[in-house]
């Protein structure tokens, strides 16, 4: 989500602030050039401390909101450069998925639900952040909303570190069958 805003909204923001069109798409453009080498290098690090990788980016994106929020305009290309950091929190949520499941299928159903959600939530937070603009056009409310989905970000990555397995958790939520399969089918004979 915080992304598809940056890309669809920051421009825009920037502009309103006193930096060109221009200038403003070259300090999108920043954010997308690091988070491509991020990507690649911080799933690494994360394997092996995924909680302060976690902290980490979640506070470089913490420090980029407010400082848009408070100084947009005198420190916009450190502000995009930290965002540009935070957004490796997206490759490491990709790579807990295969994280918290113990085979294929498990991997590929969690895949499934939680990219089906996240996808939905990234594109409905995008026009919630132009609702909110539209609606009050000031950029208070908006930077509020990335700030409240980096803290709802922030929390999901600390409890989805936790050393679970979602096989595990769904072989505890089922109930118990019958050890003979025929007792419990009422169709049987």
């Amino acid at each position: 989500m915080q992304t598809y805003i940056i890309f669809g909204w920051f421009v825009k923001f920037l502009h309103a602030h006193d930096i060109s069109s221009s200038t403003a798409g070259w300090m999108v453009a920043l954010f997308s050039a690091l988070s491509i080498p991020v990507s690649m290098v911080v799933p690494a690090l994360a394997s092996v401390r995924l909680r302060p990788v976690i902290t980490v980016l979640c506070g470089c994106s913490l420090i980029a909101y407010i400082g848009l929020a408070v100084a947009p305009n005198g420190g916009a290309w450190l502000w995009m450069v930290l965002a540009g950091l935070g957004a490796g929190a997206f490759p490491v949520a990709l790579m807990m998925i295969g994280l918290r499941a113990r085979n294929a299928q498990s991997t590929a159903a969690l895949s499934s639900f939680v990219q089906a959600i996240g996808y939905t939530v990234a594109g409905a937070g995008s026009l919630l952040f132009g609702v909110l603009y539209g609606s009050t056009q000031h950029w208070t409310l908006p930077l509020v909303l990335l700030i409240v989905a980096l803290v709802l970000t922030y929390i999901a990555g600390i409890v989805a570190s936790r050393e679970r397995f979602v096989d595990d958790e769904l072989a505890t939520s089922q109930p118990s069958l019958d050890k003979n399969p025929a007792a419990s089918d009422p169709q049987s004979p």
